[in-house]
């Protein structure tokens, strides 16, 4: 008797979840039934049958990391002339300085140079069509680094519509960045991401209606930035 009831209450975990809710399985990403509370688009559809977790950090404990830390990371979607725009601001609030290496932040004046984006509908994250540029494992002198100083504001505007590939007709869609680490100061080789250096931190998410169709659909396939 005691085996059938201790059955009945592990099958019970299995098909609510409760039992994985603060838990991150072998890829880092947090467990459906703890992320869902905040959206019903953080998950998205691997090869076969499987689910993948789109951010590592849910949306209340990355507000608190960035008070935290000292940073505003925000993102704004706006639709120009069938062009479809992300705006992206990273102010440093703090008193000390950031960086970001380039192999991680890949939105800079204007141009993105990996998928820099999780653009997500009804469980499918949209391709990344756009370049990608090798800036190696791991960054090799303090140039690789854009420095953030107190008070100062990185802003980008990238035309997500020339990235990104969005569906045909009107469909919804779950946008925010990638998360990334940002660095307290500059180190520089394989060992430079040290527990006490970086913290992890992304953009709000941005919920939005997109009709495909009217889209500019035009893919930017080169990267100019030095």
């Amino acid at each position: 008797m005691k085996m059938i009831i201790l059955y009945m209450f592990l099958a019970f975990l299995t098909i609510t979840g409760e039992s994985m809710a603060d838990e991150i399985n072998s890829n880092g990403y947090y467990n459906h039934r703890y992320n869902k509370r905040e959206s019903l688009h953080s998950v998205f559809r691997v090869a076969g049958d499987g689910e993948k977790y789109a951010y590592d950090i849910n949306d209340s404990q990355n507000e608190i990391i960035k008070k935290q830390e000292g940073i505003l990371f925000s993102l704004s979607i706006h639709n120009v002339i069938n062009d479809l725009y992300a705006y992206v601001s990273i102010k440093n609030t703090g008193k000390k300085n950031l960086y970001a290496w380039k192999g991680n932040l890949y939105a800079f004046k204007n141009q993105l140079s990996g998928d820099f984006f999780n653009v997500i509908s009804e469980k499918t994250r949209m391709d990344y069509l756009g370049v990608k540029v090798n800036f190696g494992s791991a960054p090799d002198s303090v140039e690789d680094y854009i420095e953030i100083v107190p008070g100062n504001e990185l802003t980008e505007k990238i035309k997500l519509s020339g990235y990104y590939q969005f569906l045909p007709s009107t469909h919804s869609y779950d946008i925010g960045t990638v998360t990334i680490p940002f660095m307290r100061s500059p180190k520089v080789g394989k060992n430079y991401l040290t527990p006490d250096n970086f913290f992890l931190a992304r953009s709000n998410r941005v919920a939005l209606t997109v009709d495909g169709n009217k889209l500019n659909d035009k893919i930017i396939d080169y990267y100019t930035v030095r």
